[in-house]
């Protein structure tokens, strides 16, 4: 065998070494969405590394077309379109054969969702100001529905507070310009405070109803109905389970020799995945038989490529699949943490809504990034 022949030969291996594992991956994710945690949770991991699995596995597939090796390069085929609806929410770049939407912008409306911790209340970030930038952001956005989690709000509804309230709901409503808010706080409920989910918005809200979650006392969701010039839209705020990280837990994370610490960090991710399931099924549910067309958003705590998040796509739209792949941090990432590129924060819509634009605005003023959607509904001539 001539040099060439050898060098070319190692030259076609190469495919297959970014290939199996990719593939690997991609199959496990596809599962890991399909499969509930309650009955394996431990394939969850696959949905987070699903970037990389699937990067891996377009190399390996354009490799193995080169090299003329046509069995894996059809078996990548296969998957690539099997997973390109996750993949489109991972890169969300809008597929190019896509046809024109037939919807008017006649009544068009725009919604943000935040987590805001609490409004940075007991100084996490280090920097003063946090609360008003937070605020000011917020009514920048010119945004109509606004969707906020971890909110904190002094004084429990008919009670006064003597001193200046770090944050109450006319101050929310002064500040953002919203002249509407609703609330679900059941599951912060305090002696002087509540913490929960707020809902703002600039149409008149019609209807609210709390969600609760029976496995979490400090996760809900809520819905509102909101009548905008003659139509009504569903909005769902959504606060899913997380996994309750300690700063111990983050150094367990990083001891990687440490069995025992590994096995803590397993355990707790997997009791969170399993909390979500049940919570996402829960708040699905109840999206897909909304009589109105539904927004639904909120801090999932889980990757669009998971369980939760499969839960919403059952009658919903990723909303992310409208972002440029230039625009938004990497994948659009809302966690400002160890792993800043996980999109934890998601919105979805319904089909009779267009979504005609998203994005993730980089604002270091929480541990998550916003999110914000424009909707144009669907027009029934």
């Amino acid at each position: 065998m001539s040099r060439l022949e050898e060098s070319s030969k190692r030259r076609r291996w190469w495919s297959l070494v970014f290939f199996f594992p990719g593939a690997l991956g991609v199959l496990l994710a596809e599962c890991a969405v399909r499969i509930s945690p309650e009955v394996i949770s431990v394939i969850g991991v696959a949905g987070i590394v699903f970037p990389l699995s699937w990067s891996l596995m377009i190399l390996g597939t354009v490799g193995a077309f080169r090299s003329r090796r046509w069995k894996w390069f059809l078996l990548g085929s296969g998957l690539v379109l099997i997973s390109a609806p996750h993949a489109q929410s991972t890169w969300g770049v809008k597929a190019p054969f896509e046809e024109p939407s037939d919807y008017s912008s006649l009544e068009s409306f725009k919604v943000m969702s935040w987590n805001v911790r609490q409004f940075d209340r007991f100084s996490w970030i280090g920097v003063p100001g946090i609360q008003d930038s937070i605020l000011a952001n917020m009514k920048r956005s010119n945004a109509d529905v606004i969707c906020i989690q971890e909110t904190y709000l002094d004084a429990t509804a008919g009670r006064e507070v003597r001193t200046k309230p770090w944050m109450s709901r006319d101050l929310l409503k002064a500040a953002t310009g919203m002249p509407y808010l609703a609330e679900e706080f059941d599951a912060g409920r305090g002696t002087d405070k509540l913490f929960g989910l707020v809902v703002l918005s600039r149409y008149p809200i019609v209807r609210q109803e709390s969600m609760r979650f029976q496995n979490s006392n400090n996760n809900s969701a809520m819905s509102v109905d909101i009548g905008i010039k003659g139509d009504t839209i569903r909005i769902f705020n959504v606060h899913l389970s997380s996994i309750g990280f300690e700063e111990t837990d983050y150094e367990d994370a990083r001891n990687v020799t440490d069995e025992a610490a590994r096995m803590r960090i397993v355990q707790r991710l997997q009791n969170a995945w399993v909390t979500r399931s049940v919570q996402s099924r829960k708040v699905a549910d109840a999206a897909c038989v909304s009589p109105h067309p539904v927004v639904l958003a909120g801090d999932f705590n889980d990757t669009p490529v998971s369980y939760a998040a499969e839960q919403m796509r059952h009658c919903l739209v990723d909303g992310y699949e409208r972002s440029g792949f230039w625009n938004s941090p990497m994948l659009g990432g809302t966690y400002q943490g160890d792993l800043p590129f996980l999109r934890i924060d998601q919105m979805w819509h319904s089909s009779k809504l267009e979504c005609q634009d998203y994005s993730t605005l980089d604002l270091p003023l929480s541990d998550h990034r916003p999110i914000l959607g424009s909707f144009a509904l669907q027009r029934t001539e």
